[in-house]
């Protein structure tokens, strides 16, 4: 939904946010603090109008219809600001790798993994105006996110676009996103355009990592971000390379009632084990344990935060409980729902 500086848009403007008087394009080229003005008021009625188009939807089509909006149109997800850069965990590692001659001599900069997270680099990604060059205005084509303009709202969710590590390591950055109707996370794929045999003609595939750790932005996600809703802005066709992996995710992530869900610290005795827990008022207590690590973790003690019988709540199979504590072996990357009734 680009900005738009048509007549009739600026007409709008002039008559409900400038007294009346008349404002033209040139005017907004060269007067910075009218041009934010312009903004400003461009995106309340953004979010007049999806406001507009949920009450449409409740009142005609059923009742507790939300509707997601997706601001973010990049591919993979807004890059970081400050050009080509590496984000990564381990610095001295890249650090001797950039030091060889580089294709194209093009070098990006190494940025540490905890600083970008501590940093809430991808919040500020998320909702900076889009990069541009020339007179093409990106900006205004993609204009960025504005959740503070729907904080507290009950109406239209604007979607947290996500997709490396660092997009899902920052609880503050959901929370920024979260509205009375919860949590919409859009994982953003990159894509590998026009690369595979030559017969198939042009051709775009997908990338994910391999095997548990294609599941690494989700779980990531569900730990620090509690989603309502989970999704994905992909190529035409749409399959994981290991589904394995993402239908044991998928189970256990629509077994759990779509419910906010609180942390409990210190409820798993591995640090990159979390536990939320979803407290219902008939139905018992349901948990989301969420392995984030890159290893195998055996023997992990889950300490349970009330009583009753323990099931896979994906299953309905019984879970071993003794003394209060329930023992897990995860694979990484793996989200288990518990259900205690």
């Amino acid at each position: 939904m680009p900005i738009s500086f048509s007549d009739g848009a600026l007409q709008r403007f002039s008559l409900e946010a400038s007294d009346g008087q008349s404002v033209t394009r040139v005017q907004l080229q060269n007067d910075a603090a009218l041009r934010e003005r312009y903004y400003a008021w461009w995106f309340r009625k953004r979010k007049d109008f999806l406001t507009a188009l949920t009450a449409h939807l409740r009142a005609n089509v059923h009742p507790d219809a939300v509707l997601l909006f997706t601001p973010d149109a990049s591919e993979p997800g807004r890059s970081l600001s400050g050009g080509m850069q590496i984000v990564t965990d381990d610095v001295p590692v890249w650090t001797r790798l950039l030091s060889q001659p580089q294709p194209n001599n093009r070098k990006p900069s190494i940025t540490a993994y905890n600083a970008v997270v501590t940093a809430d680099s991808h919040f500020r990604a998320l909702t900076s105006p889009t990069p541009t060059w020339g007179n093409w205005e990106w900006q205004h084509s993609d204009p960025q996110a504005d959740p503070q303009n729907y904080a507290g709202a009950d109406g239209p969710l604007l979607t947290y676009s996500f997709n490396r590590a660092y997009t899902v390591s920052s609880p503050k950055a959901f929370d920024a996103f979260r509205t009375q109707a919860g949590l919409a996370a859009i994982r953003h794929y990159p894509l590998n355009e026009n690369a595979m045999d030559s017969s198939l003609g042009y051709f775009v595939a997908d990338v994910e990592r391999a095997g548990p750790y294609s599941m690494l932005p989700e779980a990531r996600a569900m730990a620090y971000g509690d989603p309502r809703f989970i999704g994905y802005l992909a190529a035409s066709s749409f399959n994981r390379g290991f589904p394995e992996y993402a239908r044991a995710f998928y189970a256990a992530f629509l077994s759990l009632p779509a419910l906010p869900s609180a942390m409990l610290p210190n409820a798993a005795s591995d640090s990159e084990v979390v536990v939320r827990a979803i407290r219902t008022k008939a139905h018992g207590t349901y948990l989301a344990i969420v392995h984030v690590g890159l290893s195998e973790k055996r023997g992990v003690t889950v300490t349970l935060p009330t009583k009753g019988k323990v099931v896979d709540a994906a299953t309905g199979k019984p879970l071993d409980v003794r003394n209060g504590k329930m023992r897990l072996s995860l694979y990484p990357c793996e989200l288990k729902a518990v259900h205690i009734r």
